[in-house]
């Protein structure tokens, strides 16, 4: 039999760039009581992705930020869909190119990632859920703006 717990949180953020969510969904689960299972941790903006990354020397996540910035720059004149700024469609394939979810076991009570990152300057809702049964999450923001959603 499984047991599911679901919560929502919400992640300010201030721009473009890495954002470390790990203890915030620590927390969560903790709350959730649950000992063994796994947590599916889930952003539903279109701007936003979330990796499983490193997390111990903050220059790989400046690294990460740099490559997804040569890979998809903005202001490029073959982008038509600018409705919301340079930054709009780049941001929409930096998310098409990563993921929206992420699945971390639990055992012991604790999560077995150790960071966990959301990539989206925009206020999101993360939603996550555990099914009863050391890295860091981060949530990455691909937009400049916060003012205005995907």
């Amino acid at each position: 039999m499984f047991t599911v717990y679901s919560a929502e949180f919400v992640v300010r953020t201030k721009g473009k760039g890495t954002y470390e969510i790990t203890d915030k969904v620590a927390e969560l689960v903790r709350a959730s009581r649950v000992h063994t299972g796994l947590v599916n941790v889930f952003v539903s903006h279109t701007c936003a992705s979330l990796h499983i990354f490193e997390n111990a020397d903050l220059s790989a996540r400046r690294d990460l930020e740099k490559f997804f910035e040569r890979l998809v720059p903005e202001g490029e004149g073959y982008f038509s869909h600018t409705m919301e700024g340079p930054d709009d469609m780049p941001s929409h394939i930096r998310m098409a190119l990563t993921r929206t979810s992420e699945s971390i076991t639990v055992a012991a009570g604790q999560l077995l990632a150790r960071h966990l990152i959301d990539d989206d300057p925009v206020p999101d809702s993360i939603r996550y859920r555990v099914l009863k049964r050391d890295r860091h999450c981060s949530l990455r923001s691909n937009r400049r703006r916060q003012t205005a959603p995907c």
